[in-house]
């Protein structure tokens, strides 16, 4: 019965939408519900946010966009990006992309002419399937291979930030860059809504972005049945002899170390441990714990694991971790409810919803 309830709810994601909105009335505050041909679901008010907070963590500032349209003319646009305000063409034929801004370009409908992608990340299917010529990049960022795609537009943050330093200065002065202003793999939606705003897409970025709320919600109609709102949750990724305790607060950092991996959270609505709050660290992306910590999770009534921060691969020292008895003595995982998920992880519409399609997955197996 569970396997046809999986089955049925990822028929149901394939379904095409006629969305209508209904009364408020039934919804939580900050959600409004929508009628599908399939189902009734209450999504967030405001798509391109999806706020959380814990009343234990302090708050993070909003961020109000990604790229901000300043003048739109005829042929170009001036837009302020991460490095203040630039010009860039209106209609950019030959735009070569990082692997964080493809997919939302994918999905408005705007294919790049190759796409730049890091060491160790789990590629979209979206990304493989349409073709478009792949750069390996690893911590230096490769010119020679990026201008022999001749751009005239580049969009991407890390080859230049954190990754490449000297990028920037290398690639401005054969293509304009833009580059958005905080961690793409956080604020993923503005980057959709702002695209579709500076390329006449507005009308399929709030489609898209409709589309994904209205999927995860039927998904989170499933996964609260094994998890109840009352239960906490806590979503671990595993690092060679360490722990980490992902932040459910958004920190919208800059940097490599600001990563954020707390979307399960905010996508679900799932509840962390208040109680252990005193081990994360806002300012990056959660709280890291050696092994012998453990302990402390205690409290924790499900636990959500990644064996890596990135990709997929599951190491021999990740099992010989899970088959320790410190771990095998938490509560969570003596009651069967750890949950380990080998899928991507944390850039987007495609890798969210592959991997709490595989959390559901996991609830429901035999």
């Amino acid at each position: 019965m569970k396997q046809f309830t999986l089955l049925l709810t990822l028929f149901m994601l394939l379904m095409p939408f006629t969305i209508s909105a209904q009364d408020d009335a039934e919804c939580d505050d900050g959600f409004r519900l929508v009628e599908t041909d399939e189902i009734e679901v209450c999504i967030p008010e405001d798509i391109y946010n999806v706020p959380y907070s814990v009343d234990a963590l302090p708050a993070i500032d909003p961020v109000e966009f990604q790229f901000e349209l300043i003048e739109a003319n005829e042929e170009t646009l001036i837009v302020r990006d991460s490095f203040g305000e630039k010009e860039i063409p209106r209609n950019p034929q030959r735009i070569v992309a990082t692997v964080f801004m493809a997919e939302p370009l994918l999905r408005l409908g705007i294919e790049p002419v190759a796409i730049i992608v890091g060491p160790d990340l789990t590629v979209p299917e979206i990304i493989e399937d349409s073709g478009v010529p792949l750069i390996s990049s690893g911590q230096e960022v490769n010119p020679e291979a990026i201008l022999s795609y001749d751009p005239d537009l580049i969009i991407g943050k890390y080859f230049v930030g954190d990754f490449a330093p000297d990028a920037y200065d290398q690639l401005v002065t054969f293509a304009p860059i833009l580059s958005p202003i905080k961690n793409p793999t956080s604020l993923w939606r503005l980057i959709i809504r702002d695209l579709g705003i500076l390329f006449d897409k507005e009308a399929e970025a709030e489609e898209i972005l409709t589309e994904y709320a209205i999927n995860v919600a039927t998904l989170r109609q499933e996964i609260v049945q094994v998890i109840p709102e009352d239960e906490t949750v806590g979503v671990l990724f595993f690092f060679p002899g360490m722990i980490m305790l992902t932040s459910p607060v958004f920190d919208f950092g800059d940097g490599v170390e600001s990563t954020n991996f707390a979307w399960i959270y905010n996508e679900l609505g799932l509840t962390f441990p208040s109680d252990l709050a005193d081990l994360i660290d806002v300012s990056s992306a959660g709280g890291m714990l050696s092994l012998e910590l453990l302990p402390e999770l205690e409290s924790v009534d499900h636990i959500t694991l990644f064996p890596t921060a990135f990709g997929s691969e599951v190491t021999d020292e990740f099992l010989d971790a899970m088959d320790s008895p410190i771990w095998l003595a938490l509560p969570a995982v003596q009651n069967e409810q750890a949950y380990t998920l080998t899928g991507a992880n944390a850039w987007g519409i495609s890798s969210n919803l592959q991997a709490i399609t595989d959390l559901l997955g996991v609830l429901t197996s035999e």
